[in-house]
């Protein structure tokens, strides 16, 4: 069953500019299914504002194949320690909601 992990962290900030370039968790990591790298920020903040973007806190959304993958990176990658240090929430996908009926937006199947 995949987990799903949501981190928030501070990190330095040399690594913060560089993960705005190229994310620091590798996307060939061993159990991982996808992640997304994101700088928090400041909400209801003026838009050019130096206090709304905070570089050196980030969020991290990532996929894995299960808890024991994610248990792994945590522990044994260099940038899984510095998450391990911040605060972080496993996730499970439960259910569905809605379904789309035949409509326009469903592609008709021809027999």
């Amino acid at each position: 069953m995949t987990i799903f992990s949501y981190h928030l962290v501070k990190i330095p900030f040399a690594l913060a500019v560089k993960g705005l370039f190229a994310n620091p968790v590798k996307k060939n990591t061993k159990g991982l299914v996808h992640v997304e790298y994101m700088s928090a920020m400041t909400l209801g903040s003026p838009i050019i504002s130096t206090s709304r973007f905070l570089i050196n806190q980030v969020a991290i959304f990532a996929q894995w194949k299960n808890e024991e993958a994610l248990e792994n990176y945590l522990k044994n990658e260099k940038f899984g320690n510095i998450l391990n240090k911040g605060w972080h929430v496993r996730l499970v996908f439960m259910r569905e909601w809605g379904k789309l009926r035949d409509s326009k937006f469903r592609k008709k199947r021809r027999h």
